[in-house]
């Protein structure tokens, strides 16, 4: 009998937490979340990790810290985990461990993605496009909360509406965005099964100002199979408070 040669898992990467407004906070993409559907068909979407920790109360020596980090998965999948962490100061460092100067990392930058925040009223207003005419307006609100990663050039905006418009948009590039393709459906006059995939651009209309206050952009949903089709809507979301 033989055996694959061993293979080592990688080397752990480390994590830098940043202490911002009285906690350590550390926000990170993933590359990739999985998931499936009730009959099994896997599918494929955005994941972050959102973490926050605090000393605990009454603790100002750094030898109670707690909190959550939370697992975004973005759509199709639409999850959220959330795992609650302790730790407790044992002893000193290890001296093998090297721990760098903060002088040392790159500073934290201020990310534009973290303009979207507060509470919106989104009105999505159907295009005058030929395959609109089943198309209908549609006002959602509710609250967008950003994290960024600490390079600042990737951002994750969760919305807390129960909605499946616009629930969790990633920012890159000057824009908020989302693409997702969902498991293949019955079409509704029943003639078969399509699969939907729905794209999201949003903008800030001014750069300048965070919060932003004012969005457009476009949302896009494209059907594929034996009844495709694409309907389309544009996006203005109005900041209403925080």
């Amino acid at each position: 009998m033989t055996y694959p040669d061993f293979v080592p898992p990688p080397a752990p990467q480390p994590v830098v937490l940043d202490f911002v407004d009285g906690r350590w906070i550390a926000n990170l993409a993933l590359p990739s979340f999985s998931c499936s559907t009730v009959s099994g068909t896997p599918l494929q979407a955005s994941g972050w990790q959102v973490s926050s920790f605090e000393q605990a109360d009454g603790v100002d020596d750094g030898s109670l810290i707690t909190g959550t980090g939370v697992t975004h998965a973005g759509p199709p999948c639409l999850k959220e985990y959330s795992t609650a962490y302790t730790f407790t100061r044992t002893g000193p460092l290890d001296p093998v461990m090297v721990i760098p100067s903060p002088d040392e990392l790159p500073p934290l930058v201020d990310s534009p993605g973290s303009a979207l925040s507060g509470t919106y009223d989104l009105d999505l207003t159907p295009l005058p496009e030929p395959g609109n005419v089943n198309a209908q307006q549609v006002t959602e609100s509710g609250n967008y909360q950003s994290s960024c990663t600490r390079t600042g050039d990737r951002c994750v905006s969760i919305l807390d509406a129960e909605t499946d418009i616009l629930p969790t948009l990633e920012w890159a590039d000057g824009a908020w965005s989302s693409d997702a393709t969902y498991a293949s459906a019955p079409c509704e006059d029943g003639s078969g099964q399509q699969q939907t995939t729905i794209r999201v651009s949003l903008t800030n209309n001014d750069a300048s100002t965070s919060p932003a206050q004012a969005l457009t952009g476009e949302v896009r949903k494209t059907y594929a199979g034996d009844c495709p089709g694409e309907v389309a809507w544009t996006i203005a979301a109005t900041r209403t408070g925080d």
